[in-house]
């Protein structure tokens, strides 16, 4: 018999010519061949999956996926009765698909899963009844629907999540306590949550973020400690309180996130889950204390939000919303400090260059802020909160020049997001400002049309209605701005001054001429509140 490193030479270079021939011959010189080129295979795989979470883990994919995925086709060309080898095959394609994602080659990766999904189709065809060929084959095509997603192919990414949630669900049918299936169903339902949520779509949002938590508690309920389970379904139930303004939510998300701290085991590789889960309770405390108001929930943002900053102080993210929280607080310097380190951390964080922008708008350095703006939309030209912001800012400017800008930048804030009825306000405010009430009037109807609460809008278009002479409608307006303000203490303080406007106005007199009405514009945006 031939050395066995002789015999893999021969069939390689059969391999290389094509030449099926040589590879028979090589077969039958030695009967070990097939065994002991399986054995190749397994061991390379194993060699990669060894360097998964380590710095070498990029190299696998030549060093030892490859070879491995090399050897299995030899034996599957030699002997096509090993359906087996379809399994170890498409397994061994989705590491190495999962480790070029890594690399940044994604079209690689692709490449992979779709040669998986198809291997595990031809193991299915011998195995039907096989629930982690079902899994494993789900598992590729949600890994290509979150790649396509990403480059926006929307339809064809709901395509792929459509055959990766019918692979599950038919794990389960064979497994019912398959709880991984459970926990990719519900990351599924999630990022369908997250992406309904992130055009506007919050009932739809809401639906999937309810599915996404059905299926992490089922895998609660099989394994009471998956941390991994706690952990997810606490930023699903973060999202429901966002998107159905319910502080229940928050509560629940609290417990989830108190639960993982208890758990306290490692889980990213760039940080450890519970901390994490502090940063996450930061957000949440952070969240409260905008739909509650009060001290408590940024007090208590801040103390997770310095726990995480201690623990990890190269995770940038920390500084971005810890800096908010010192905004909100009114310190701005530090808020400052905080943005400037989250940006030398990561340079290209879109997100601390708005924040940024937004403290020195607090500032009041209106061009400082524009720069910050600036710098967020060339990383990030698809959010319409920059634009919006960038327009307010240009606004305070008030010169005609920088109205027009500002009127611009709400265009660009309506093409993104269409029913925000926040940027037809200040827009319809720009427009008041420059005295072009018709467009103005438009804008504050369209505003109301969209959020019929909408305080400020009713106090702006009762000034308009009344510069064109419309008084009885004016009165109306302000009637409107009185009742809805009664509940509202920052507006309260207005009141009084409306009230003479509507008396002057029942007796036929302009309470204001169009001399003052831009003075008139400047107090109603400072007593404004940020809608």
């Amino acid at each position: 018999m031939l050395p066995p490193q002789e015999i893999f030479d021969i069939f390689d270079k059969a391999e290389e010519s094509g030449d099926t021939d040589v590879r028979r011959k090589a077969i039958e010189a030695d009967p070990r061949f097939l065994g002991l080129l399986l054995a190749r295979g397994k061991t390379y795989s194993q060699q990669g999956v060894s360097k998964e979470n380590t710095e070498d883990f990029t190299k696998a994919i030549d060093e030892d996926y490859t070879p491995a995925i090399n050897s299995y086709t030899q034996v599957l060309k030699a002997d096509p009765s090993q359906t087996d080898l379809y399994f170890c095959r498409a397994r061994t394609y989705q590491k190495r698909a999962d480790a070029k994602l890594i690399a940044k080659r994604q079209d690689d990766a692709l490449s992979d899963y779709n040669k998986s999904i198809d291997d595990y189709s031809l193991y299915m065809v011998e195995r039907p009844d096989s629930a982690n060929a079902y899994f494993f084959r789900a598992y590729s095509y949600h890994a290509h629907a979150d790649i396509i997603e990403s480059r926006e192919n929307y339809p064809a990414a709901a395509s792929l999540y459509d055959e990766a949630i019918r692979d599950y669900h038919q794990a389960l049918a064979i497994q019912t306590g398959y709880v991984n299936a459970y926990l990719n169903l519900a990351k599924i339902h999630a990022r369908h949550g997250s992406y309904q949520q992130s055009i506007g779509y919050y009932a739809e949002a809401g639906k999937f973020y309810n599915e996404a938590n059905k299926g992490y508690s089922q895998v609660i309920a099989f394994e009471p400690e998956n941390i991994t389970a706690y952990f997810y379904r606490a930023k699903v139930y973060h999202n429901l309180a966002k998107v159905e303004n319910d502080l229940d939510y928050y509560q629940q998300a609290i417990n989830d996130f108190n639960r993982v701290v208890e758990l306290d085991i490692g889980y990213e590789v760039f940080m450890p889950i519970y901390e994490s889960a502090y940063f996450h309770l930061g957000t949440i405390y952070d969240n409260i204390h905008y739909y509650q108001g009060g001290e408590r929930g940024l007090k208590l943002a801040m103390v997770d939000y310095d726990r995480v900053a201690f623990l990890e102080p190269r995770f940038a993210s920390v500084y971005n919303y810890r800096g908010r929280v010192f905004n909100n607080q009114g310190i701005y310097q530090k808020a400052l400090d905080d943005y400037e380190q989250a940006i030398l951390l990561n340079p290209n964080y879109a997100n601390a260059y708005y924040n940024r922008g937004r403290t020195y708008y607090n500032f009041r350095d209106y061009a400082e802020a524009i720069n910050n703006y600036i710098q967020a939309l060339a990383l990030d030209p698809t959010d319409s909160n920059i634009y919006y912001h960038r327009g307010r800012a240009y606004y305070k400017l008030r010169e005609t020049e920088y109205l027009e800008q500002a009127i611009y930048n709400y265009n660009q804030a309506l093409v993104l997001f269409p029913n925000d009825p926040k940027s037809y306000y200040q827009r319809g405010r720009a427009y008041q400002a420059m005295r072009n009430y018709d467009k103005a009037l438009a804008d504050y109807n369209l505003t109301l049309t969209l959020d019929i609460d909408f305080t400020n809008a009713y106090d702006s278009r009762g000034v308009v209605h009344a510069v064109l002479g419309d008084y009885t409608k004016a009165i109306e307006d302000f009637e409107k701005f009185i009742e809805l303000s009664l509940v509202l203490p920052e507006y309260k303080k207005r009141i009084p001054q409306r009230e003479e406007w509507i008396a002057e106005l029942q007796t036929g007199r302009v309470p204001f001429d169009e001399l003052t009405i831009e003075g008139i514009n400047i107090e109603v945006a400072e007593g404004s509140i940020e809608e």
